[in-house]
């Protein structure tokens, strides 16, 4: 929680005084030599697979806990921070996985540098070319980054595979593998 507090006041104070981030990476906070971040691996939900067990891991779409927590990534091309919403299961008091492991992670490893506009999380609405079934943001378990310049169906062009290890790492599938490489959710065959 002390984490989460000192976090968002630094992001409040930096986007108040109209700076674009505190220091030149998209996490709002400091990493080596301090005592705000952790590596906590702690809280992760099971990976779901398929639809039924994504529905009981993390109820219906479009629920209140899928939009329950954010964060502030900042992208590197326009500097400005863009907040990612998020099912509570993922974050804060549940789980350390989206609001710290991984922004913690990409810092850590400079990879937030290769953030690019466009970083959107949870939203209500259905996949791409259907009227029936519901995207993963809906549930809050998927992110999208550098979606200016990642076009579905086209090789990567933004994010390194260095990028993509940090999420694949803490149980997110990567959309490289079926051509969306801007995509990672938190089910598989889904």
């Amino acid at each position: 929680m002390i984490r989460r507090v000192i976090v968002a006041a630094v992001a409040a104070a930096s986007l108040a005084s109209g700076a674009a981030a505190a220091g030149p990476t998209g996490f709002l906070g400091k990493v080596e030599g301090d005592t705000i971040w952790s590596d906590r691996h702690q809280g992760y939900p099971a990976t779901p697979s398929g639809e039924a067990k994504l529905r009981a891991t993390f109820g219906a779409p479009c629920n209140a806990n899928a939009n329950a927590n954010s964060y502030l990534m900042v992208a590197q091309d326009d500097g400005k921070p863009y907040r990612v919403n998020f099912h509570k299961k993922l974050g804060g008091m549940s789980s350390s996985n989206l609001d710290n492991d991984i922004p913690g992670h990409m810092h850590k490893t400079g990879q937030d540098a290769k953030l690019k506009r466009g970083i959107w999380g949870y939203t209500c609405r259905m996949k791409r070319g259907s009227t029936s079934k519901y995207s993963v943001h809906a549930w809050g378990v998927a992110v999208d980054i550098n979606s200016a310049y990642e076009t579905p169906g086209s090789p990567c062009r933004t994010i390194p595979d260095g990028l993509g290890w940090i999420w694949t790492s803490h149980n997110w599938k990567w959309g490289k593998s079926w051509s969306d490489c801007m995509h990672f959710q938190y089910v598989s065959s889904y």
